[in-house]
């Protein structure tokens, strides 16, 4: 191989390289998360903090406390926030046996939750309130009520108490989230659980797969530099 050839090579492997990089660094910042494990938040909001259960009825909540102090209020656009326990004898869903619950109970919501600080991570399971597939939307807005990003995803309610309801959340690079809202399309009454959120910036590695393949570029520009040697 001539050094022409070799100095072309060794160019086409770094851009490559450099190709699946910022492939990979855009990858880790994608906004919709599906679990809340994958989220990777680091607090939450309760909804056991707000008394009752069997559809205790809240025309709004002005302020409910995270587990870190992040103050946030609750409303539902279209009517009140009610408070459910699952298997409380008032609300059987898919959600973990005693989980703590705010429903929108007969209307569309949605379910606006505002912070008193930005953030860059946010996401809760939901359901909707009859039985059968949904697609559940979270829609996350800045300062200005722009919003940011907005993602639905398909789940199922059923009556199985299995903690099976989807989650749907977003994360970001920034934390910009100012307010979220939670939803179904179509406008169907649903529930939410606890809302796992963050402050922290988004500092998830890329995906395994693609770290292999930069890993091969790597390797490739070093065999070319052996050859040049």
């Amino acid at each position: 191989m001539s050094r022409k050839q070799i100095v072309i090579r060794s160019t086409l492997l770094r851009a490559l390289a450099g190709g699946v990089l910022a492939a990979s660094a855009l990858q880790a910042t994608a906004g919709l998360v599906t679990s809340r494990a994958a989220l990777g938040a680091d607090d939450a909001i309760d909804w056991g903090q707000l008394a009752g259960n069997q559809a205790t009825e809240y025309a709004g909540v002005s302020s409910v406390t995270s587990t870190l102090g992040v103050i946030a209020a609750a409303s539902n656009s279209a009517g009140s926030l009610f408070r459910f326990d699952e298997n409380d004898g008032a609300f059987t869903g898919n959600f973990a046996i005693g989980d703590k619950l705010v429903s929108t109970f007969f209307t569309s919501g949605p379910i606006v939750v505002d912070f008193t600080t930005g953030l860059s991570k946010i996401g809760a399971q939901i359901q909707a309130n009859n039985y059968g597939a949904f697609t559940g939307v979270i829609t996350a807005y800045d300062s200005a009520n722009s919003v940011l990003e907005s993602w639905g995803f398909v789940g199922d309610s059923n009556g199985n108490q299995d903690n099976s309801a989807i989650f749907i959340g977003i994360s970001r690079a920034n934390a910009d989230i100012d307010h979220v809202s939670f939803s179904i399309a179509g406008g169907a009454d649903f529930a939410i659980n606890q809302v796992a959120l963050s402050r922290m910036t988004d500092q998830r590695v890329p995906e395994p797969a693609s770290w292999g393949l930069a890993a091969l570029s790597l390797v490739g520009l070093g065999l070319s530099r052996r050859r040049k040697g």
